[in-house]
């Protein structure tokens, strides 16, 4: 009897050492699965921030772009592992969001900056050609970066609506263009009008003027002057007419042609009067 209990006591014995292992082992497993797991999330936070700072830090757009186009990457490739760890995943998330949001964020700015309120009232085509140049350009940007900052819906929505704009103010320039050349066609008429007056009434004071001096209505005094001997053309006399349109002052010539001038400053010849009168 003494020897079964003996017997049993190792038997228990050797059961707890074995429980005490098999505890150990899997408590082991656990600290060791813990140590890994936290060691990795360090690994891949550093590597986060890493990015984060070098985006912070950095002003140009290329570097910035380069910058997601890498951590994109990387999660990609993370993603894919057997067992990624949800608070990378979340982690690598929220960092390429918050980046994406600074492209996002540039796109909006630069269409609400160009965007021109009251179209219809302005008139000034630079300020309109330099807000559609503006979205153009950024059009080419959106398109060349689609993948990288937004997807190709998004996309799409930013240049459906740069487009709508762009062509609302090629029609403005269009209407403003329009209303120059007409504005422009009005201007010319109104002053060949204007010059068919002047040269109208001109003509009809030279008409009154030959008029008045063949009935005597006039002053007229010989003062010749110049070297008649020299053959050249000299003045032989002058005379003024004076009605209810003012004075006109004359002068005459020894090959026969004359000049005149009102007081209001106009002037006209003998030339003028026979082209008139043709």
């Amino acid at each position: 009897m003494k020897n079964i209990t003996s017997k049993n006591k190792k038997k228990f014995a050797i059961i707890l050492i074995a429980i005490f292992i098999i505890i150990s082992a899997i408590v082991g497993v656990f600290i060791y699965q813990k140590y890994q797991r936290q060691k990795e999330l360090d690994t891949y936070t550093t590597q986060i921030t890493a990015y984060h700072d070098s985006f912070s830090n950095t002003d140009d757009r290329s570097e910035k772009i380069e910058i997601l186009q890498n951590i994109s990457k990387d999660f990609t490739t993370y993603s894919k592992t057997d067992t990624p760890l949800d608070e990378i995943i979340q982690q690598y998330n929220d960092e390429i969001d918050t980046m994406k949001s600074y492209f996002t964020s540039e796109y909006e700015k630069t269409i609400s900056d160009n965007t021109l309120d009251n179209l219809e009232e302005i008139t000034d085509k630079e300020s309109i050609n330099t807000a559609k140049s503006n979205l153009s350009v950024l059009s080419e940007t959106i398109t060349s970066e689609t993948d990288t900052v937004c997807t190709e819906e998004e996309a799409l929505t930013y240049t459906d609506s740069i487009n709508t704009l762009i062509t609302s103010y090629e029609n403005r320039i269009t209407a403003i263009e329009e209303q120059e050349k007409k504005e422009a066609e009005e201007k010319a008429k109104k002053e060949a009008e204007e010059k068919a007056r002047q040269e109208e009434e001109a003509r009809q004071a030279a008409q009154e003027a030959q008029q008045a001096s063949s009935s005597g209505n006039y002053n007229n005094s010989s003062s010749p002057s110049g070297d008649s001997s020299s053959g050249g053309r000299y003045q032989t006399g002058s005379s003024w007419y004076e009605d209810e349109n003012g004075r006109t002052e004359y002068k005459e010539y020894s090959d026969g042609s004359w000049t005149a001038q009102d007081d209001q400053g106009n002037s006209w010849s003998s030339d003028d009067l026979s082209e008139w009168l043709d």
